[in-house]
């Protein structure tokens, strides 16, 4: 009667929301990583993908090079040299190279953004010289409507002597009747 109950939720196999994003993420830039890597028209720049990647990987050497020379240093029966590179000599590399890194890996960036920057503004350019191809077909269009007669009628240039003429015209047409006959009876 008393049997042990398990008591998992239903979804325990599953891993979490937050997991299964990450290694989706995780997934689509390794597939982007290739895709780039792969792409002989070389439109998109992989290395500023690839750069903070790099940056750890040179810390990582740096890193495993000075602990290799305080190792070094004891096994070869040194141990004030191997103290002065653990304490002294080690750390004052470390930071003097990966600030030397860090500044490399910034300045080749700046230098990307800049060729980016530099690709935009030439798709400016393009729209902005057929926007002056626009602006001089629209000034051949407005010296065309000028000399349009009607336009001057409607605009209301010379317009005193039409409407007169248009006046007159309408008052002649009323006189006659609607059929062109005069209205005095006489047919």
């Amino acid at each position: 009667m008393n049997e042990p109950v398990d008591r998992k939720p239903a979804n325990a196999d599953e891993p979490p929301a937050q997991v299964q994003e990450n290694a989706r993420r995780a997934w689509l830039w390794v597939v982007q990583y290739w895709k780039a890597l792969f792409d002989f028209s070389f439109e998109r720049y992989m290395i500023i993908q690839m750069l903070p990647i790099l940056y750890g990987m040179m810390l990582f050497g740096l890193g495993a090079g000075i602990l290799y020379l305080v190792v070094e240093a004891f096994l070869n029966g040194s141990p004030w040299r191997a103290f002065f590179y653990l304490f002294f000599a080690g750390p004052l590399a470390f930071v003097v190279i990966a600030s030397m890194l860090r500044a490399m890996l910034e300045f080749y960036i700046v230098i990307f953004r800049i060729a980016e920057d530099v690709d935009e503004l030439v798709g400016i350019r393009d729209t902005v010289d057929k926007l002056s191809g626009l602006q001089e077909t629209v000034g051949q269009m407005a010296s065309i409507t000028r000399r349009i007669p009607f336009w001057k009628v409607i605009v209301g240039k010379g317009g005193n002597s039409s409407s007169r003429r248009l006046s007159a015209e309408r008052r002649d047409a009323e006189q006659k009747g609607g059929d062109g006959r005069p209205r005095d009876g006489k047919s």
